[in-house]
């Protein structure tokens, strides 16, 4: 529903595993990359296949019950998250942050009211942005054929 375009990668086992539940990734499940080029960047796992965490990728779990989930997940779209975010980045070859990192944030939490209607707002907005990307899509390809057409 909320997902970027976020690249992944899947690993398919013969046979079945024992892997601790903590580590297995369930469709809504906000995920959080630790390093690399996108450390800080989420998305909404949208796939229904079996899947774990890689060592590098974080699954939020929410602690508190008067947070909703899908609000939480538009407080991490703010410009407020990444800076605090920047200050925790531990540079090197490539930044990297930690769960500690990550559960040292602060934000705001209104009533579980306001927090459904912000993310509802936020999901429509959302919804009609896609949209209009994909129909951005579409006209970009038209244009493509026609200049395509035009020089040969």
């Amino acid at each position: 529903m909320f997902q970027k375009n976020l690249p992944f990668h899947k690993a398919v086992y013969d046979k079945e595993i024992s892997i601790d539940s903590k580590f297995k990734i369930n469709t809504g499940d906000i995920l959080i990359a630790m390093s690399g080029a996108t450390t800080g960047k989420i998305g909404i796992y949208k796939e229904t296949t079996k899947s774990y965490l890689n060592q590098r990728v974080g699954k939020i779990v929410l602690k508190r019950k008067d947070i909703i989930y899908s609000y939480l997940y538009f407080l991490f779209e703010l410009s407020s998250y990444n800076m605090q975010l920047n200050t925790k980045l531990v540079a090197g070859a490539q930044p990297n942050i930690s769960p500690s990192d990550i559960e040292t944030l602060k934000f705001k939490v209104p009533s579980t009211e306001m927090q459904e209607h912000i993310a509802n707002m936020a999901m429509n907005i959302n919804k009609k942005l896609e949209i209009k990307g994909n129909k951005l899509q579409e006209l970009n390809k038209i244009k493509k054929g026609l200049l395509q057409k035009m020089f040969i």
